[in-house]
């Protein structure tokens, strides 16, 4: 099940997505599951449920186009909307950078505590900066 911080961050990804191009609703999932390697698959009814929120709080807007014989509705990111991705990811920035601070701790004091030891290969640092 999907919580409130989980529907956050797959809005951030959305809109991180419409900056680049245009997209329906299919393509954003697809581009979203092989950008992250098959690591973040969105199922079609969350998928549906982050764009009719950010429609309706008018980060994004929809026109329909017509390819291959087939109407499809495109999405696209309103300048509301980039403002907001940037939000975002400079919140998410400083919720990583949190997290890396607090387990680079627990890492230090692995070889100290021996109930810690036993998870000291499971840490993974993250020291690229996303800005």
């Amino acid at each position: 099940m999907l919580n409130k911080n989980n529907l956050y961050k797959l809005e951030m990804l959305l809109l991180g997505i419409l900056i680049k191009q245009d997209c329906y609703g299919y393509e954003i999932t697809k581009l979203i599951k092989n950008y992250s390697n098959d690591l973040i698959v969105i199922k079609d009814g969350t998928m549906h449920l982050i764009l009719y929120k950010l429609l309706d709080e008018r980060f994004i807007s929809c026109y329909d186009k017509v390819v291959a014989r087939k109407v499809r509705v495109y999405y696209h990111i309103e300048p509301a909307g980039i403002d907001k991705f940037k939000s975002m990811v400079i919140d998410f920035d400083n919720m990583l950078k949190g997290i890396n601070n607090i387990t680079a701790i627990i890492h230090m004091n692995n070889k100290k505590d021996e109930k810690l030891s036993i998870i000291d290969n499971k840490f993974v640092f993250y020291n690229t900066p996303l800005r």
